[in-house]
């Protein structure tokens, strides 16, 4: 199968606004995969796929697939750049198992680059979560850490430290858990104070799942604005649903349906940034 990541994009005679080849630094999108099968993941690559960086097989889903199909599943995305890794939940029972070596061994053997460390449902003191971070780097993996609980909320001081503790120990990138961002509406002040605090090119937010926080389709597409519009299309986005990266890109780069993204094509179109000279 030819690589997604070389595809021309078609109508290359109308200006959208340019969007960077891979491996992406920023205006990540992380899609969550609950085990679709090799040919549902290849329509995605074949159609969506420049626009996904990251693919989360999310929880412990990568204990419950066939070895063969999971090995399949993750050559596939990386054939074409985009970078798989399992749910940090399924570290968190390998941690409270105190196996975390053989679970690291385990990722690289079945083909995994990088994998997450999180604490949403145990928890870790930062010299314990640094440990465990130290200790996946050293085997060899690459590491995105996440903050925040599932249940509870976690005070804003303490997903600051949080944060910067992971970054230290050596993460590449860090999550913010959906539910600390989205209870029962968006908390628009936490973002930005995350955002006053830490590079933003070093969060990556987690967007609620339907199938998992109760909530609707539109309530996450109102999430991607709010984020496109506060911080820009450069903002890094997770847990988009597996329909949607194509989606999220149209939002991202102002072709529609929402056109008021001031960086995107529809407002640099009426400012007269793309006419024909």
């Amino acid at each position: 199968m030819k690589k997604a990541g070389k595809h021309p994009l078609a109508f290359q005679e109308i200006q959208i606004p340019d969007w960077p080849p891979k491996p992406r630094d920023w205006g990540i999108t992380m899609v969550a995969d609950w085990g679709v099968g090799l040919i549902r993941q290849t329509d995605l690559i074949q159609t969506g796929g420049y626009f996904v960086d990251l693919a989360k097989i999310v929880v412990a889903v990568s204990r419950i697939l066939p070895r063969q199909v999971l090995a399949q599943k993750i050559r596939l995305y990386r054939e074409n750049q985009i970078e798989p890794f399992p749910g940090g939940q399924f570290l968190e029972i390998a941690i409270l198992q105190k196996r975390v070596k053989e679970y690291c061994k385990a990722a690289l053997n079945v083909g995994y680059k990088t994998i997450e460390v999180s604490d949403n449902a145990i928890t870790l003191t930062p010299k314990e979560k640094s440990r465990v971070i130290q200790q996946a780097i050293d085997s060899g993996l690459r590491v995105i850490g996440e903050v925040g609980k599932k249940v509870a909320t976690t005070d804003l001081s303490e997903l600051i430290a949080d944060i910067r503790n992971t970054l230290k120990a050596g993460a590449w990138k860090v999550f913010v858990e959906a539910k600390e961002i989205f209870g029962e509406e968006l908390n628009a002040d936490l973002i930005k104070q995350l955002a006053d605090s830490v590079d933003l090119s070093k969060l990556i937010f987690e967007i609620p799942l339907v199938s998992v926080q109760e909530v609707h389709h539109y309530q996450g597409y109102r999430m991607w604005q709010w984020l496109l519009e506060t911080f820009g299309p450069k903002v890094n986005i997770a847990n988009v649903e597996y329909d949607d990266p194509l989606k999220l890109a149209a939002v991202r780069l102002g072709i529609g349906p929402d056109t008021t993204l001031k960086e995107g094509a529809f407002c640099r179109s009426l400012s007269g940034d793309y006419s024909k000279k």
